[in-house]
C-alpha cells in the first residue's frame, strides 16, 4: 500500500494514486504497456531486495569475522604465533631405593 504514479486514459491527467499499483492497473484496464511497467518495477524492487540483503549478509560475516579475530588469544611474546613441539625428554632413569 503506499502512493504510485497514475495517469487517466482520456484527459492524461497524471497523479499519484494511492493503494496497490498492480491492482489499481489492471482494475482502471489501462493498457498492457502500463501493466508490464509495473511488473517490471516489481522485478527491479525484487533484484533490488536481494541485492540489499546479500550486501548485509557480507557484512555480517565479515563483522563476525573480526570479532571471531578480535576475541582470540594473542600470541605469547618473542615467538612467530606457531606452537613449538616439545622438546624430548631423556628417558626417566630408575630410582634406586
Amino acid at each position: 500500500m503506499g502512493f504510485f504514479p497514475y495517469r487517466c486514459n482520456q484527459c492524461d491527467h497524471r497523479f499519484l494514486h494511492r493503494g496497490f499499483a498492480v491492482r489499481a492497473l489492471r482494475a482502471a484496464g489501462d493498457s498492457e504497456e502500463e501493466a508490464e511497467g509495473v511488473d517490471l518495477r516489481r522485478v527491479k524492487d525484487r533484484r533490488r531486495k536481494r541485492r540489499d540483503l546479500l550486501i548485509l549478509a557480507t557484512a555480517a560475516v565479515v563483522f563476525l569475522g573480526f570479532l571471531y579475530f578480535l576475541t582470540r588469544e594473542p600470541p605469547p611474546p618473542g615467538g612467530d604465533g606457531f606452537a613449538t613441539p616439545p622438546a624430548e625428554a631423556s628417558p626417566a632413569e630408575p630410582v634406586s631405593g
